[in-house]
């Protein structure tokens, strides 16, 4: 959420989700945001990442989720697990991947009924330039290359959401100069 977010969590810029109805397959590409959290040194266990919420809310459409994951979970009984998501990924990385992920797992018979979920930027996540501005671009591209594969199938970006409260303010500070600089560029 947003520093434009009431207490409610109603959020100013927080744009309206796709009419559920209209798409029925969905491509989440990213970071460990897509790609959730295992029990690991961290002790946090986040199946799904964003993943499950998502379908939870696009519900009763029941989605086709579309990628070249099934970790994390490797099965589940209500929900689809498959997904593009990657721990640790650069948008370098992300970026990288795009081409093969529109080849194999998109189609132009079925883009007007799909949404790509493309998340990213935690990783090596810098506001010196050109470092920032690389990394946007990265972004950009990547909606390009999306875009240009299917030019009526939407590709929703999110801002980064804020660290816990016990992160260091100078990673806050970071996330907030990225965000504004990506509402910027997107704009």
């Amino acid at each position: 959420l947003s520093e434009y977010c009431s207490p409610q969590n109603l959020c100013d810029d927080e744009p309206e989700p796709p009419d559920p109805g209209n798409y029925t397959i969905v491509l989440t590409v990213g970071d460990s945001h897509v790609f959730g959290q295992l029990n690991g040194s961290t002790g946090l266990n986040y199946p799904f990442g964003f993943r499950k919420r998502l379908q939870q809310e696009m519900l009763p459409v029941v989605v086709n989720m579309v990628g070249n994951r099934k970790i994390n979970p490797t099965s589940n009984a209500t929900f689809d697990v498959d997904h593009a998501g990657v721990g640790g990924e650069t948008t370098a990385q992300i970026n990288a991947r795009v081409p093969n992920l529109i080849a194999n797992y998109l189609s132009p018979s079925t883009c007007a009924n799909t949404v790509v979920v493309l998340e990213g930027g935690y990783n090596q996540l810098s506001v010196v330039e050109p470092a920032l501005t690389n990394q946007i671009n990265e972004i950009k591209q990547s909606i390009q290359r999306f875009h240009a594969f299917c030019p009526e199938m939407p590709v929703i970006f999110p801002n980064l959401k804020p660290f816990p409260a016990n992160a260091p303010s100078a990673t806050q500070t970071n996330i907030d100069v990225y965000n504004a600089r990506l509402l910027t560029e997107m704009s």
